[in-house]
């Protein structure tokens, strides 16, 4: 295509301005659809971009919900032990109180028998 343009110095007729500039409108019409394809390709690719925040944008937004919730769950848990360790404590200190009479009267029926077979 440079060679159109390397002449310059030769006498021109009609018909080879003609041909010159046919191959002009040529190269012309080339770079415009290049041009066109790349500004359509720009557009789809803004268009994935602007896709792709959005959902980046979404999901941030879910990752600090399920972080919230991850939170108050711990919270929760840990709120819930301390809870259950005093209820835990006090079930086992009220059996504890309900079987030592038993065992009481059972160490002294046991030193009653074993105070008779001495006898």
């Amino acid at each position: 295509m440079t060679h159109a343009f390397e002449d310059d110095l030769t006498p021109q007729t009609i018909e080879t301005m003609s041909t010159r500039i046919l191959d002009i409108m040529k190269v012309f019409e080339r770079q415009t659809n290049k041009l066109q394809r790349i500004s359509n390709e720009q557009d789809v690719l803004e268009g994935k971009y602007q896709k792709i925040q959005n959902e980046y944008q979404l999901l941030a937004e879910e990752k600090q919900i399920m972080e919230n919730e991850l939170q108050k769950m711990r919270e929760e848990e840990k709120l819930g032990k301390e809870k259950i360790i005093p209820e835990s404590r006090k079930r086992f200190l009220s059996k504890l109180e309900r079987k030592q009479p038993v065992e009481n009267a059972e160490v002294s029926s046991l030193s009653g028998v074993q105070a008779a077979g001495k006898l």
